[in-house]
Parts: structure tokens; C-alpha cells; sequence
């Protein structure tokens, strides 16, 4: 994935770049696309402001920015709110298309059971 990362108000810091590429490697199949994803980290007096844009499959447009009192709190709400707003908008363009998910686990048919075929006999002891 491609970022590109802009800091206002605070200076550039290579563990949020880190931070942010580790969590975002979880969502790849979610986001597939060669678009950059941009990534604005600012400060303005006391909050803490993340945000992100990206344009996710079927080149739909996902900006998210979540705010508080510290970066790492505020790039973790971040991160569950994209999470959330990329699988609702894989979900619609499944819909969308009437296709099944190609990702989705298909339950095999149950193989018979070797066990209902068993069939009782008297036991007699050998003499």
C-alpha cells in the first residue's frame, strides 16, 4: 500500500507512520486498490486529530478523522471506524452486484457417517 503522510503542527514521527501501516495491513482486502492513502496527522491546542482518505474497491471514497486527547487513542478510534465503514461498503457492493462473496467459507456437504451403517450382533464368548 501506498501512503503518503502530512503532520501539522507537530513534527514528522516514524512510530505513528509505523503504527499506522501495521494496523492498516489488516484491512489490504478490504481496501485493494494502488491509490494512496492519505494520512494527516494535526494538533490543535490540547486535541489530537487523525485523519484518513483512501478510495476503497469499486473506487468508492472513505474519509474518516477521529479526534482526542492523545494520537495513539485517537488513531485506534480511527482505525475501528474505517474498519467498520470498508466492511459496510464491501457488503454493499456485494449486494450491489448479486454476487456471492468469493471470500466467504462454503460448508461442504457432511461425508455419511460410517457409524449409522453399524449394525449390532449378539456377542458370544469363545470357548
Amino acid at each position: 500500500m501506498n501512503f503518503h503522510y502530512y503532520f501539522r503542527h507537530m513534527n514528522s514521527s516514524d512510530a505513528l507512520k509505523y503504527d499506522v501501516e501495521r494496523k492498516m495491513a489488516g484491512m489490504e482486502s478490504l481496501i485493494q486498490t494502488s491509490n494512496p492513502i492519505h494520512v494527516t496527522f494535526s494538533v490543535e491546542a490540547d486535541v489530537h486529530k487523525v485523519h484518513i482518505g483512501l478510495h476503497a474497491r469499486n473506487n468508492a471514497a472513505v474519509e474518516v478523522e477521529e479526534q482526542s486527547e492523545d494520537m495513539y487513542k485517537s488513531l485506534d478510534l480511527l482505525m475501528d471506524n474505517l474498519h467498520r465503514q470498508l466492511s459496510r461498503e464491501k457488503d454493499r457492493m456485494l449486494a450491489r452486484n448479486g454476487k456471492p462473496d468469493p471470500f466467504a467459507d462454503v460448508a461442504a456437504p457432511m461425508p455419511p457417517n460410517p457409524a449409522d451403517d453399524f449394525v449390532e450382533e449378539e456377542f458370544t464368548p469363545a470357548r
